[in-house]
């Protein structure tokens, strides 16, 4: 039998009040950001919006409305520092429960250079990259086509991409021409920076903050397949590459010199089990965020 002192009826009110408070806190789901990819629009999510919500309706979600449609051709540095400053009061609203990230397509190099440069407050969760350029495009698809110079062709873009107007766009900031790897590392401003490529010009401060940041995450989930159409080589969104001076053999992640240097943390996620890398056959660009077996086998389990 309980023989302490009986407590007033309001601060006994007063303390059930701060006990729900608390457990409603520590039982709070993780946020969820949603970054667009090229050419995109917030409404092509609803349909995984609309599943997410529908599992977890308490799941606070973000996309931010912003780089949409031909607009996100704008320079990648730029968009990183507009999407940058509209996440973070998301994740100083979510500190102590955590965000997971998803980024589809060009998105995803938003997300990883945000990562990079994320304090040490942003508590993110997993990333979940859905079908990603991230070792860079080496294609001018019919996708891409419409919004690039008539008469463009895979071969010759890097006339374009590797020169200061060429920087200027997008797909120029991400383009990786296997045949012109010098190039790539002295004209292209952003991609060999954010994966800290070995000969990139990045010092090695930067280049050590960049790696510390990007392990702070607690997953990493890499999702594409060999029907998607748009991004070039396919096993770009696996962070595997055509070979230097090949468009058909592949290095697969644990061959890329990015793994083996570990030089933005890839190699660690992996050595502590950190990387889940998922293949889904007969999805095309457009239909990743909207095919049930993606959402159900390869984002459901990481929210």
């Amino acid at each position: 039998e309980y023989m302490g002192t009986s407590l007033p009826m309001n601060q006994r009110l007063t303390l059930c009040l701060l006990a729900l408070a608390v457990l409603g806190s520590a039982a709070a789901p993780p946020g969820l950001v949603l970054i667009h990819g090229l050419l995109d629009h917030v409404s092509d999510f609803d349909q995984l919006v609309a599943w997410v919500s529908a599992s977890n309706p308490a799941i606070d979600i973000l996309v931010p409305d912003l780089y949409c449609g031909p607009e996100s051709l704008a320079p990648l540095h730029e968009q990183v520092r507009a999407f940058t400053a509209a996440v973070a009061p998301f994740m100083a609203a979510h500190a102590s429960e955590g965000v997971n990230i998803l980024c589809f397509s060009q998105g995803n190099l938003i997300c990883r250079a945000m990562l990079e440069e994320a304090p040490e407050t942003w508590n993110v969760l997993n990333y979940i990259a859905v079908a990603g350029p991230l070792l860079g495009q080496y294609g001018v698809t019919s996708f891409l086509s419409p919004y690039l110079p008539a008469g463009l062709v895979t071969a010759d873009a890097w006339e374009l991409f590797y020169t200061p107007l060429g920087q200027e766009i997008s797909v120029g900031n991400f383009w990786n021409d296997p045949f012109h790897e010098p190039l790539f590392l002295a004209d292209n401003t952003f991609l060999p920076v954010v994966n800290v490529v070995p000969g990139a010009a990045i010092n090695a401060s930067l280049a050590a903050r960049y790696k510390s940041a990007f392990e702070r995450i607690s997953g990493l989930v890499l999702i594409g397949g060999p029907q998607d159409g748009v991004i070039t080589p396919w096993q770009s969104a696996h962070f595997g590459y055509y070979a230097p001076g090949s468009n058909s053999t592949i290095v697969p992640m644990d061959q890329q010199p990015v793994y083996l240097t570990d030089a933005f943390g890839l190699k660690t996620l992996d050595s502590r089990g950190a990387i889940a890398t998922f293949t889904f056959p007969n999805v095309t660009h457009l239909e990743w965020r909207s095919t049930p077996v993606v959402y159900q086998t390869a984002i459901a389990p990481f929210l």
